[in-house]
């Protein structure tokens, strides 16, 4: 496969950030027509089968970082890549182990585990099969995009993650409109992903080096060797991030579920630019790590997460502030009552999250995939007693308030570790600190003043705030990223780390 020419990072950001605002765009629409012809207990299934799916991600093997890893650092090195025909064989038979595991945790979670009314779980039954098809292709998928990435083909990922996500949303809500229910629209949804897998499999493999038995069983077991701790810290990771959405379902009720899940998703779609970037970063350190040049990945990780930070809070300040009136344009009254508190709690947690974006790259390109292991390996036992205790006293606001105590350690802890592996600190703690408390007042004020300040004025604050973080964070070379996005490069950019 001819690699493609290599793209600067401001490109490449900007690239993946236009498709992700397309998504979010097609979710925003997609959503509200789901929730309401399907009801909001039995949307829930589709957000359940996803969480479900999530806790068998230590059966993915850590196929994509390891694919990502492995062709970064061998094309860096200028040595004989990874073969693309291993990467896929261990992905097919971590698919196999994935659907195989999902079949039987989905029907027990379904028929023991999980509340709700007796159509609406004996319907969830029946999407077991869909389900199946749906978790055992995604680390197919993630071996795709794990070797695209390695390739630093930058234009395909975008392509790939724009094309499948349109078709991937536009599925279900055609089944929904030609008549049919939960279960047509997941066997959509499995459509969608199995076009894409195979799609994508016959491109890759299409001029694809052809290596003797031997060579070939010798790359699965060293992409297996940097994959499996991944795939160990992974299952931790899995549990850290939906052991609420978990809680919910079996202390509470789908619908529940359905009223913390919907406004969480879409709060996650707000770091379109932080994903963006950070889904590029960790192929350019891994590289950078490789050929030597400390330095030049210090100043990588540094400016990325300064851009990042910036960026972060001058989207989510202006939403904190009129959160109660997004809510009710989109989904309803009654949504926007039940759900307010909990969202503005997200979404105060996105800028810790949006620095271990940053950190979690760091992570993954220079230092050993134990490290994650032992984080969360320590994290969980935390945040099980938090999601225990806070889900019960405080239903859905209880496990939005676990999930953003769990995110604020996890930066904290990542802030550190990725200062350490790179032999220099991402920032001091006024720059780790400032953005999150700022936000976090801001959103205090606008749930205490909801009834009292007009939405315009708490909208002209939200402004405010973001606009003048990001005048006092980003410097001259900062601001120069955003200008090579926006106009073409002078002269070509093919040994650029700088952006």
């Amino acid at each position: 496969m001819r690699p493609a020419p290599r793209l600067s990072l401001a490109r490449t950001t900007l690239a993946s950030l236009v498709a992700d605002a397309v998504l979010a765009v097609v979710t925003v629409a997609a959503i509200p027509y789901l929730v309401r012809h399907l009801g909001a207990e039995r949307y829930g299934i589709f957000g359940l089968i996803s969480v479900i799916a999530g806790q068998l991600v230590g059966l993915h093997l850590g196929i994509g970082w390891a694919a990502t890893r492995r062709l970064a650092e061998t094309r860096a090195r200028g040595e004989p890549g990874a073969t693309l025909r291993g990467v896929l064989l261990l992905a097919l038979g971590s698919s196999l182990l994935v659907a195989a595991a999902f079949a039987v945790l989905a029907t027990l979670a379904w028929t023991r585990a999980f509340r709700g009314s007796a159509d609406v779980l004996q319907a969830a039954v029946a999407t077991v099969p869909a389900g199946v098809l749906i978790a055992g292709l995604q680390p197919a998928l993630q071996a795709v995009h794990g070797i695209l990435y390695g390739q630093e083909r930058f234009s395909m990922v975008v392509g790939l993650r724009l094309g499948h996500g349109i078709v991937r949303l536009a599925a279900p809500v055609a089944a929904v409109a030609l008549g049919g229910g939960v279960l047509a629209a997941l066997w959509s949804q499995a459509g969608a992903d199995l076009l894409a897998a195979s799609s994508m499999a016959v491109v890759i493999l299409h001029g694809a080096e052809r290596r003797p038995a031997a060579a070939l069983a010798g790359e699965i077991r060293l992409l297996a060797a940097i994959g499996v701790p991944f795939a160990v810290a992974g299952v931790f990771a899995a549990l850290l991030a939906d052991v609420e959405k978990l809680a919910i379902g079996m202390a509470r009720s789908v619908e529940d579920f359905t009223y913390y899940s919907v406004p969480f998703n879409a709060t996650l779609r707000l770091s379109v630019f932080a994903v963006a970037l950070a889904s590029v970063l960790a192929s350019r350190l891994s590289s950078l790590k490789a050929a030597g040049d400390v330095a030049g990945a210090v100043g990588l990780a540094r400016r990325a997460r300064r851009i990042s930070v910036a960026a972060m809070t001058l989207v989510v300040a202006p939403v904190v502030a009129v959160v109660p009136e997004l809510l009710t344009l989109w989904l309803g009254p009654d949504f926007a009552r039940r759900s307010t508190l909990l969202t503005r709690v997200l979404l105060v947690a996105l800028l810790p999250r949006t620095i271990s974006y940053i950190t979690e790259s760091v992570l993954r390109a220079t230092a050993r995939p134990v490290a994650f292991t032992v984080l969360y390996g320590l994290e969980l036992p935390l945040h099980l007693v938090a999601v225990y205790l806070l889900v019960r006293a405080a239903g859905v606001q209880g496990a939005a308030i676990a999930w953003m105590l769990r995110v604020v350690l996890d930066a904290a802890a990542q802030w550190v570790m990725a200062g350490r592996a790179l032999g220099a600190a991402l920032g001091g703690a006024l720059e780790a600190l400032g953005a999150p408390l700022a936000l976090g007042l801001l959103a205090a004020a606008c749930q205490a003043l909801d009834g009292a300040a007009s939405a315009w004025l708490r909208l002209a604050a939200g402004v405010a705030l973001g606009a003048a973080f990001v005048g006092r964070s980003l410097s001259r070379e900062d601001w120069s990223i955003f200008r090579r996005m926006l106009l073409p490069p002078v002269a070509p950019e093919a040994g650029s780390t700088s952006g």
